[in-house]
């Protein structure tokens, strides 16, 4: 379990504080999910901060921390994270889940961006796990897979997703 609460550009919690540097930009305040997305089976943190502006403004942000036995106690995301995934100005990157959608054994990253693409049309952007998931920044436009939203001001992005088909992926 993660639980967290943010005050002050800090987010605690009773074992690790992670704290986020650029002022205040929304840290896991809309999305906070863990999964295994290195197939190292440890559980990784994954965090949506719809107002990170490392591309601009609104851009957004997933950062990712792996999991392990040797956790930081305290770690500050613009140096830690080992994964970045940003978008462009004005997405929003911010919706964030795994599941094993290949069905490979290894949790797989959907991010979404309601506010993505020109149009506004919005995406949700698919990356599969791996064992050596690329690590550092990784923009949404080296995902392998994406939706697109069907028209102009559409802004598809998604809450959760689940194996709606019930075939074990």
């Amino acid at each position: 379990n993660v639980s967290m609460m943010e005050y002050d550009n800090i987010i605690h919690d009773s074992d690790m504080t992670m704290e986020g540097g650029m002022g205040y930009w929304g840290l896991g305040s809309t999305d906070l999910k863990t999964g295994d997305i290195n197939g190292d089976d440890f559980p990784d943190i994954l965090i949506g901060s719809e107002y990170m502006n490392s591309n601009g403004d609104d851009s957004g942000s997933v950062q990712v921390v792996f999991g392990g036995v040797d956790l930081l106690m305290e770690m500050d995301l613009q140096t830690y994270a080992h994964v970045a995934i940003e978008s462009f100005p004005g997405f929003r990157l911010s919706q964030v889940d795994c599941l094993d959608f290949d069905g490979d054994g290894i949790d797989d990253i959907a991010v979404g961006a309601p506010y993505g693409f020109n149009d506004m049309s919005g995406g949700v952007f698919m990356f599969h796990g791996e064992e050596l998931f690329p690590t550092g920044s990784i923009s949404i436009i080296d995902n392998d897979f994406y939706i697109r939203g069907p028209r102009s001001g559409w802004g598809l992005g998604f809450m959760a997703v689940d194996d709606m088909n019930q075939d074990g992926r």
